[in-house]
């Protein structure tokens, strides 16, 4: 009898601890999710291409840089060089920025100093605009060029850097990590409290997270919980998502609502046939209030993104992009996982 009674103590502490346990993100996750969202970042045909992206002024933030097109303006460039010591930024930008080092240094140095601005300020002075003074966020900011080409190169050389490129991957596995967390909040919302998140739903956060951040997740989430007891939501939320990508607003580019009008079109067949979940057209709800959010030029690439990663498939960026094999294979290895207590 003792022995029975210690063995019913081990398995119901047993199902408590696996009741509670939190699962765990896959490395093939972050390898999948890194060159997804990387392939709406800074495009190319191979990673060295990705880590050495150089992005100009397009967007009012200086420069954007790396495998994610990380921002100078934002901080996020400068938050990925936080471990590497001033000296060994400018040791590394004299090896491999003979012409332009000193000055790049000085610019890093300035950013991680706080002074984001004066390191923006020094970045477009290397840029030549196609725009009018003091223009940001509209067409007139297309066709920004370096001053001198030699400094492309060599701001490519730096991002190749062994010391610079590890800074590049760490900041994935902490995008990845941030990302997750959010997966597995919304899948609980969603599911219940002993559900996994499915890729497309990290895939989702991650881009979020590269893209627009993740100040308003929670709320967010918390929000397109409320419509589960809804009946009206739950017949019109994918319509409405849908309907509202296709609106010309005034500095939106054309070719953004012209991929919303396809996705809109496409989205809604996968809807009908079934190929799409509740939880999942949730998910699509989330990110049009996400897009709305967002400033005007951005709006509709925002819902275009992030709906190409919760449904699979879809324009952006005027390419089309099919993900769905590859979300099927990563929910496998992810219950493969899960089964075996990894």
């Amino acid at each position: 009898m003792k022995i029975r009674l210690v063995v019913l103590s081990a398995l119901l502490s047993l199902g408590s601890s696996i009741a509670v346990a939190q699962p765990k993100l896959p490395q093939a996750w972050i390898e999948a999710i890194s060159e997804i969202s990387g392939s709406f970042e800074s495009g190319g045909a191979n990673k060295n291409q990705k880590f050495s992206a150089v992005t100009g002024d397009f967007d009012c933030q200086g420069l954007s840089l790396g495998f994610l097109n990380w921002p100078l303006g934002t901080g996020s460039f400068f938050e990925l060089l936080e471990d590497v010591d001033a000296s060994e930024i400018k040791a590394i930008s004299e090896e491999v920025m003979p012409t332009y080092g000193d000055e790049w240094a000085e610019m890093i140095s300035l950013g991680k100093d706080g002074e984001i601005a004066k390191a923006v300020s020094q970045s477009r002075a290397w840029q030549t605009p196609a725009y009018s003074a003091g223009a940001c966020n509209d067409d007139k900011r297309n066709g920004i060029k370096f001053s001198d080409k030699v400094l492309a190169k060599e701001i490519k050389a730096f991002l190749l850097h062994d010391t610079v490129r590890d800074a590049q991957i760490d900041g994935l596995r902490t995008i990845a990590n941030e990302a997750f967390a959010k997966a597995v909040k919304w899948a609980k919302l969603q599911r219940g409290p002993d559900a996994a998140p499915q890729f497309n739903e990290f895939a989702v956060f991650f881009d979020l997270r590269t893209q627009n951040g993740l100040k308003y997740a929670d709320s967010l989430m918390a929000l397109v919980s409320e419509t589960n007891e809804s009946y009206r939501w739950k017949r019109t939320y994918n319509r409405a998502a849908t309907s509202w990508i296709q609106i010309s607003w005034d500095q939106v580019h054309p070719k953004h609502v012209e991929d919303g009008k396809q996705n809109a079109k496409h989205w809604r067949k996968a809807f009908d046939r079934g190929e799409v979940s509740t939880s999942d057209n949730q998910l699509l709800l989330l990110i049009a209030m996400r897009g709305m959010l967002a400033k005007q030029p951005y709006t509709t690439d925002t819902m275009n993104r992030k709906g190409v990663m919760a449904v699979g498939f879809g324009w952006a960026h005027t390419h089309f992009f099919d993900h769905r094999s590859t979300y099927k294979k990563m929910d496998a290895i992810f219950h493969s996982h899960a089964m075996n207590g990894s």
